[in-house]
């Protein structure tokens, strides 16, 4: 081998070893601290690109799951509501029933009147106060409001507010606080009731009758929505933990592997860095020689 002064291949090959080998046990560290084989782009261009696009799916996902869940707390307000609604309706009921009959006489209506009417209002209050996210689920302007999905999983972006497949089982199309109580199971109007009179209390069994009814019509409704929504949120979050699964696969480093390679490195640096010093000295060797 021939011994030059001038030139120092030995150590530049040795330099270039240890650049190669610290560089490397830098990427060791980086991936066992981060617990990631991607954390950036030249890592793995492939690889970056199809976990960025799984990271979107993963995100576009979660946020709808958060809308549909967030549906479904509404759907159970409308229906705790309606179903103390329908205990109301029925105790009017029951009231009109008594007033109806002919041993009442006109104090006793005057009082079944008088509690029938505190029952009415509190179905008034009631539809005007049921209320999610400060907006009023009872009143009808619900109606046409879109949950937001994304279209995830191949399924429609959006959902229409207490709609299904054939058509749209709005809890009501009419104005008012009223509608959502005095309608008919068509979705027709049905008068506010009194039971004042004999007859008036005959008409008004028949009017509750009819809106218990539809009550119990909307709450089928809300119930069918409700799982619908639960569905559509299941399905998603199997769509998301499967992509999460994949994109670990891709993006996650195994740590066990990185730790062999790691001692490995470490072991090459460190005989490098010995190598690279002798090497050094070989030029000063070969002056001495000439001393």
């Amino acid at each position: 081998m021939a011994i030059t002064i001038t030139s120092n291949s030995a150590a530049s090959t040795t330099a270039y070893h240890l650049y190669r080998a610290t560089d490397s046990l830098k990427s060791s560290y980086e991936r066992m601290a981060s617990g990631l084989r991607l954390n950036r782009a030249k890592d793995d261009v492939a690889g970056f690109s199809i976990t960025t696009r799984m990271e979107t799916a993963i995100r576009e996902r979660t946020t709808a799951i958060k809308n549909v869940n967030d549906a479904i707390s509404m759907t159970q307000v409308a229906d705790n509501s309606l179903q103390e609604g329908a205990s109301l309706l029925q105790r009017m009921w029951e009231l009109a029933v008594q007033s109806a009959n002919g041993t009442a006489n006109t104090q006793d209506r005057q009082s079944l009147e008088d509690e029938f009417n505190h029952l009415k209002t509190q179905l008034d209050h009631l539809a005007d106060n049921t209320t999610f996210n400060n907006q009023k689920l009872l009143d009808g302007s619900m109606s046409g409001k879109k949950i937001e999905i994304g279209g995830a999983s191949g399924m429609s972006g959006t959902l229409e507010w207490l709609s299904t497949n054939e058509s749209s089982a709005q809890l009501s199309s009419r104005e008012g606080v009223y509608s959502a109580w005095w309608s008919s199971a068509d979705g027709s109007a049905l008068t506010a009731p009194s039971i004042l009179t004999q007859s008036d209390a005959e008409e008004a069994i028949g009017t509750l009758s009819s809106a218990v009814t539809n009550i119990a019509t909307q709450r089928t409704r809300i119930g069918a929505f409700e799982n619908r929504l639960q569905a559509i949120a299941d399905t998603l979050t199997q769509s998301s933990i499967e992509l999460s699964s994949a994109r670990s696969k891709i993006r996650d480093a195994d740590m066990a592997d990185e730790l062999s390679k790691m001692t490995s490195r470490s072991i090459i640096q460190n005989a490098s860095t010995a190598l690279l010093a002798q090497a050094n000295q070989q030029p000063a060797l070969a002056k001495q020689l000439f001393a």
